[in-house]
């Protein structure tokens, strides 16, 4: 049976751009792994996105410095069970790489189907630097 957003992810998900959020229920769909929306993981206020902000986790501030959550077009997606404070980092990886061919498959599919504006790009942060600094990040580019 597929795996689906529980309906707290699904909650999270309120305000993201459809586009990036059917990518992520299909891709899971097709997923071997169960994942989930984290807290502050969908849309945010720019209250919600300083407090990330303040606590180093993330380069947008919210105000002077907008980040593609507060406009619904980033999400951030984790597995299920994922401990941030014990990470199992091999585990980790596996899934997260696992999860990422899922996403770019589903969104190229979706583009072929024509869901998909021509121009619009699906980044991950997994991708970003030479760390991947950003694993659990999705977002769309116009």
């Amino acid at each position: 049976m597929p795996f689906k957003f529980a309906e707290r992810s699904l909650r999270r998900m309120h305000g993201i751009h459809p586009i990036l959020a059917q990518c992520a229920m299909e891709a899971l769909a097709r997923s071997r792994y169960d994942m989930t929306i984290p807290w502050m993981g969908g849309c945010r206020t720019p209250e919600q996105q300083r407090e990330i902000f303040d606590r180093g986790a993330s380069r947008a501030d919210g105000v002077e410095k907008i980040s593609n959550h507060q406009t619904g077009m980033a999400l951030d997606i984790e597995p299920v069970g994922y401990n941030a404070s014990e990470p199992d980092k091999k585990y980790l990886a596996i899934v997260r790489n696992h999860f990422a061919q899922q996403m770019f498959n589903t969104f190229a599919d979706m583009k072929a189907r024509g869901d998909v504006p021509a121009g619009m790009r699906l980044h991950w942060g997994g991708l970003w630097g030479s760390t991947g600094w950003d694993k659990p990040h999705w977002e769309l580019v116009d």
